[in-house]
């Protein structure tokens, strides 16, 4: 993964990504990996009332954040960053998580479908392709708690990704986060401006870090 990711991944980027001024880098992640238009975008800040029943801020994800798309939907969204220990209950947990907490904003806490963005730097399931689509079943019986469809969960395998050419704006993310092909990012600073945005905070970050 990209070099300057080296800290706790998701605590490096949340401490950039968990700003206004820094939404638009989100946007455009969002629609690169969930092809989706969007209109508005609007920060879920950390739930500090309910920090005793959630995980540490710097590692409940990068960020989490709701969506009025351009058909006028709304999205509850998250994105985080993932290590290889226990895989499946982490992804729940974030997704049951962000879920369930929506009604806890006072604005836009309407309970929305929610949608994670989940970067793994390791291979995760025993499937062919990068970009994976996790969605949950109904419960067959009228006791069981029915999510069919409300949390959808997105597995991104870096190391899964073997595209020739850049196509999308899906590809030049994927190319930035694995951070080999240096020739190729500086093509993909050139033309995405919210990449170039988001590696000018990273060099200025790591700069501060390191003094």
């Amino acid at each position: 993964m990209n070099r300057y990711f080296i800290e706790n991944s998701n605590t490096t980027l949340r401490k950039i990504l968990n700003k206004e001024e820094n939404l638009d880098i989100v946007q455009n992640i969002i629609e690169a990996f969930l092809h989706m238009k969007i209109k508005k975008i609007i920060l879920r800040p950390y739930l500090k009332e309910k920090n005793k029943n959630l995980p540490k801020e710097g590692k409940y994800g990068i960020v989490n954040v709701r969506v009025i798309t351009e058909e006028d939907i709304q999205f509850n969204i998250g994105i985080q960053i993932m290590d290889g220990l226990y895989l499946q209950e982490k992804l729940l947990t974030y997704g049951m998580s962000i879920h369930l907490n929506q009604s806890q904003y006072e604005d836009y806490n309407e309970v929305e479908k929610t949608i994670t963005i989940n970067f793994l730097d390791f291979i995760g399931f025993k499937t062919r392709g990068y970009h994976k689509k996790i969605t949950f079943l109904e419960g067959k019986d009228d006791d069981n708690i029915k999510i069919e469809g409300e949390i959808i969960l997105h597995s991104i395998e870096l190391p899964n990704y073997h595209k020739e050419e850049i196509e999308t704006q899906e590809d030049e993310w994927i190319i930035y986060l694995k951070g080999e092909k240096h020739d190729l990012i500086d093509k993909i600073k050139a033309k995405n401006q919210y990449i170039k945005k988001l590696d000018d905070i990273l060099i200025d970050y790591w700069k501060k870090e390191t003094l």
